[in-house]
């Protein structure tokens, strides 16, 4: 993961991991430096952006649901299941994959 920032503001900061780049500040993923932001929920770009911070490391089910959707009462641990279905299906057409292990989950 690299992270790039334009005017020292840590919320204009840029993402790049791979061929994915993420716009901090305007909550967009881009992939090989397309015109067009990849078609993802808030959730979805949340996780994705909670999985390139993580810089490689597994990240447990409950720390993601907590950064993603808040608590983990059981509405939303069937939210976040969903969330990780469909942007792993994504991200797998682009060549990322998110690897699990157990309950804990990392992309690469």
């Amino acid at each position: 993961m690299h992270a790039l920032e334009s005017g020292g503001a840590a919320d204009e900061t840029t993402l790049i991991h791979g061929d994915l780049m993420l716009g901090t500040r305007n909550r967009q993923a881009f992939y090989r430096s397309g015109k067009q932001p990849l078609a993802l929920s808030a959730r979805e770009y949340t996780t994705l952006e909670t999985l390139i911070r993580a810089n490689g490391e597994f990240l447990s089910f409950d720390e993601l649901l907590e950064k993603v959707c808040g608590t983990g009462i059981f509405e939303q641990r069937d939210i976040m299941d969903g969330t990780l279905y469909s942007l792993t299906r994504k991200m797998r057409r682009m060549g990322f994959f998110i690897t699990q292990r157990g309950h804990r989950y990392r992309i690469r």
